[in-house]
């Protein structure tokens, strides 16, 4: 803010202005913008500096082959032409969360894959809730891809209800998170597609 300030101030110095506080109004909207980005990051809403999520999402299977990843899925209905993962998982799994996570070239760090689940609630009038962790799964990345750094966790046993995965720094800040659900086992599935990563 200060920076914006002085910037401002140097631009008026010598120009005759119809009131001293014309530089101050002219630096608010840079000042409030700094101001609301600080807070955001301060509140969480947006991701830590400098990991940038490229790429997450939920499947049924995840192949590591000849340098790329395999991530199989179910088939959308005809208007989800845009669709790429799973939103729904039908059985008890195994789901699998993959993301691609951009960081510099010379970071390595370690973030986690936060598992929680919370049933589908009794009645339309029951309060949902608060989701539950399952697991917390550490994984160590290093920067320096540019379409980032590729890796994904897999979780057994799936209950039906909702379903996140928080991808989180260390000290559990959040980066992005993936929600889905899981519906009981006696559902059809759809026709699988692959797409590779």
């Amino acid at each position: 803010m200060a920076v914006v300030i002085r910037v401002v101030t140097l631009t008026y110095r010598g120009v005759s202005t119809p009131s001293q506080w014309t530089a101050m109004f002219t630096s608010l909207p840079a000042i409030g913008l700094v101001a609301v980005f600080t807070g955001f990051y301060f509140l969480n809403w947006i991701p830590p500096v400098p990991l940038s999520l490229k790429f997450a999402g939920i499947y049924h299977q995840v192949e590591k082959t000849n340098g790329s990843y395999r991530l199989t899925f179910e088939e959308g209905a005809w208007y989800e032409w845009m669709k790429d993962s799973d939103d729904v998982i039908r059985g008890e799994g195994p789901a699998y969360c993959f993301i691609s996570v951009f960081a510099p070239t010379s970071l390595e760090t370690t973030i986690y894959h936060h598992w929680q689940y919370r049933p589908f609630p009794k009645s339309e009038t029951t309060n949902k809730r608060p989701f539950h962790t399952t697991d917390r799964i550490p994984i160590n990345i290093s920067g320096g891809r540019e379409s980032g750094y590729r890796s994904y966790t897999v979780k057994q046993h799936l209950s039906p209800g909702e379903w996140q995965v928080r991808i989180e720094t260390e000290d559990e800040l959040v980066i992005d998170q993936i929600t889905f659900m899981v519906e009981a086992n006696n559902i059809q599935l759809r026709k699988l597609e692959t797409r590779m990563y």
